[in-house]
């Protein structure tokens, strides 16, 4: 079975949004965006330090939304917890969110 080259972006058991790099496996393995909307869920993932190097090292692009491909079925876990907070401002090691907002 070959990787898939693209971005995912699905729902999941709560209802958060959740923006996934190529490739996804898991959490533990791979980044993974969370949001309330598509925009959040992507902007969450663009601003992780395991993202950026995952990117760096696999020569991907910065994505934008019309480089994710939607997966329309929930996945039965909560993965982003039931306030669909960003990851990013819990695992980041920097005092306050940093999240780019021009790139869709």
């Amino acid at each position: 079975m070959q990787a898939s080259r693209h971005y995912v972006l699905f729902r999941d058991e709560p209802g958060c949004w959740c923006a996934a790099p190529p490739a996804f496996r898991n959490t533990a393995l791979d980044p993974l965006g969370c949001g309330k909307t598509p925009q959040t869920a992507i902007a969450d993932l663009l601003v992780q330090a395991k993202f950026l190097e995952r990117a760096d090292e696999e020569g991907w692009r910065l994505p934008v939304l019309a480089d994710f491909v939607h997966v329309r079925e929930r996945i039965g876990i909560a993965l982003c917890g039931k306030e669909c907070e960003p990851r990013a401002a819990r695992i980041s090691p920097w005092p306050g969110p940093f999240v780019r907002t021009g790139f869709l």
